[in-house]
Order: C-alpha cells, then structure tokens, then sequence
C-alpha cells in the first residue's frame, strides 16, 4: 500500500506545525470556535450574584447577539429568557460566545487556568462554587472546570470527584458528555469495568429524557468493551453501530461513532475497513480528537507494517500519524485526551522502534532518547495512563 501522508520533516514541533500550517488552518476551524466559546464564556465585570436589571448576552452566528437571562444550560442548548419572560432554546451549535453577567470571580479563575496556574485556577473555581444563591449556570462552569484545574495540577483524585460531582448534580448539563468521558476512562484504564458499566447505567437514567443522548452513553460503553481487548470488540461493534440507529444525534457524536467503528474494525484485523473509515475521518472538519484518533489508527497499522518487515520509512510515516495527536491535535481544556494519551505512547513506540533498526550509532541513540521522553511526558501530564501499562 502506497502511503500518501505528510512530507519527511524533522521531528521538531515548530517545524512540524510548519509543514502542516494549511491543513491545521483548515482542520481546526471548528476547534477554535469551540476554544472561543470557552474563552467568551467567562467574560463579565461584576459579582457572581446576578442582579435585577443585569443581563446576560449571548452570541450567536451571523454575527447576532440575544440578551436576557440564561435560565438553564443542557446538553441540547441554552435556554435563554428574555423580554416578558419569555424563553428561548440556542443549540450550541448556534453558539460562538457567552458573557455571563456578574461573573468577574470566575472570569479570574478561567484566565488562570488559560495561563497555565492551574493550582490558583482549581483555588479560585472551588471559591466560586462556595458563593451564596450561585446561578446553576455559573456552578456548572465552575465544577467542570474545577475538575479540569485538579486533573491538570496533579489531582488525579480531585479531578475525578469533581467529574463525577459534576454528573451527579447535571445529568442533562452542558458539559455531561466530557465529564462522563473521563470517569470512565478513568474506570476502564484501571480495569473497573463493572464500575465503568455502572456509573453508565446511572448516566443512562438521569439523563434518560434527552433527545439523543442515548448514542453518547453507547459511545461509552463502546470504549469500556474496547479497553477489554480484541475479545469485546464485537460488542464494541455492537454498541456503534446501536448508537448510529438513535434518533436526534449530533454530528460530532455521527463522528465518534465512525471512529469507534473504526476502531473496533481495527481489533478485529480487519485493517482495509478500519482503514477506510479513519482515513474518511481525517479529510472532514472533525473535532480535534477524533482526528487524532484516525490519525492514531492510520499510525498504529503502518507501524505493526513497518516492524513486521523491517521497513523505518514505513515506521517514520506512523510516527507523522501519532505526532499529529501530540502537536497539531492536543485536546482543548476538558477534552477527552485518551486520543492524545495514544498519540504520545504511540509516537514513542515509533520512535523506540526506528531506533532498533537504525544503523548509525547517533541516530539509534537520538531516537532512543525522544522515545523515552515522548514516553516520560505521558507519564508527567497522565501518571494513571493505560498506556503507561502496555
């Protein structure tokens, strides 16, 4: 098979991201919009207690603004109340930016966590969820982006109590979906797959009157028969193919449940139709980690490839394939990273691997150096990684 991936670069983040500056431009569209409206979403000057007359200001495409008072924000939209008391549903997918009346504390711990003082972000998230007559909407901001705060700092435990917390108190919540992602990668990457099983089976009943949501509970319980190994990969199959049948998903779920098709095909041994589906994947505007995961997929067959006939061309186009989990698609703040986790384990075993069949002493000992630290940064930024056990 004929690889048609990106040229030979040095392994150099700068000039990795040059070489693939047009196809990052494109491929990333729909993330920045979503890191604006991360960003947007904390912008307020005054107290977190909203007052009579303050009003929140929603934006939305076309350059439209709505403003009211954001009565709810749930996995289908946000419910905005405006003139009269009337109120209005905005899918998110119609949303580019919020500004929260009164929100100026938690504007505070937003830009600390955007700036990489995680500890003083977790601080000041955890001070906002102690205010008195909080408004759901700002708490829901707060606990999610608490456990995002933890989980960066080092908290592994904090981080998934305040998932779980946050799952508890907003099963129908806009951020349900993330938070629910990394409880059971938790779970399953420990090998708690009757826990994972369980806490789905809640997710499921809290969360049981939300047009489409079903497919993303079947979403998950496809990773967790994933995490079990090539054995559960028909029951993996089982739940994609369950979750496609569900009225009224969305599209980047349509994508998670190609991918995970993919993925499944793929533990099968059925590499042409794994094949087929990454590589569709990667030529459509999807959310940084499903592209990473094709990517991943495409990485891991070429490399299997490329040890199995000694071949290090074929092995340095897998290593592209995993670096561009590692630099061009890192998932934004309270993203799931199991795809980018991969992308690290999977870029140091290439490079583990080209240094076996390097001839030149400098270069098997280059290569050998970069698979240890793709590895150590794994083990840094996610010390309970299953990838760290493989």
């Amino acid at each position: 098979m004929t690889s048609t991936l990106i040229p030979r670069l040095s392994i150099s983040t700068h000039e990795f991201r040059a070489a693939t500056g047009r196809a990052f431009a494109v491929a990333t569209t729909s993330r920045a919009l979503a890191a604006a409206i991360l960003v947007c979403a904390v912008l307020a000057p005054s107290a977190l207690a909203q007052k009579d007359k303050e009003k929140d200001t929603v934006h939305l495409r076309g350059d439209k603004v709505e403003s009211g008072v954001i009565d709810d924000e749930e996995y289908a939209g946000l419910t905005l109340e405006g003139k009269g008391g009337a109120k209005k549903l905005f899918p998110w997918s119609e949303i580019v930016g919020i500004e929260y009346a009164g929100a100026a504390e938690l504007s505070a711990a937003q830009s600390a966590l955007s700036s990489g003082k995680f500890a003083d972000a977790a601080a000041g998230f955890d001070a906002v969820l102690k205010t008195d007559k909080l408004r759901a909407p700002l708490k829901q901001e707060a606990l999610f982006y608490l456990a995002v705060s933890n989980g960066k700092n080092g908290d592994e435990v904090g981080a998934l109590a305040a998932y779980r917390e946050f799952v508890e108190t907003f099963p129908k919540g806009r951020y349900v979906r993330p938070a629910a992602d990394h409880v059971v990668a938790a779970l399953a990457g420990d090998g708690d797959f009757a826990g994972a099983n369980t806490f789905l089976d809640k997710l499921a009943d809290g969360s049981k009157t939300t047009a489409g949501f079903e497919a993303e509970v079947a979403l998950l319980r496809g990773r967790v028969f994933e995490a079990q190994g090539k054995d559960k990969a028909a029951d993996a199959l089982a739940q994609y193919d369950g979750a496609a049948k569900v009225v009224g998903i969305t599209a980047a779920a349509q994508a998670e449940i190609s991918l995970g098709r993919g993925r499944a095909l793929q533990l099968q041994g059925k590499r042409v139709d794994a094949e087929t589906i990454f590589r569709a994947l990667t030529t459509a505007e999807n959310s940084g980690p499903v592209l990473a995961g094709a990517w991943n997929g495409i990485g891991e067959m070429l490399a299997e490839e490329g040890k199995s006939k000694r071949d290090s061309e074929k092995i340095l186009d897998a290593l592209y394939c995993h670096l561009r989990g590692v630099v061009q698609y890192r998932p934004l703040d309270g993203e799931a990273t199991v795809e980018y986790e991969r992308a690290l384990a999977g870029s140091s075993t290439c490079f583990k691997f080209i240094s076996e069949l390097a001839q030149n002493p400098e270069q098997k000992r280059l290569y050998s150096e970069r698979s240890r630290e793709k590895m150590d940064q794994l083990r840094r930024e996610f010390p309970s990684s299953p990838y760290l056990k493989n």
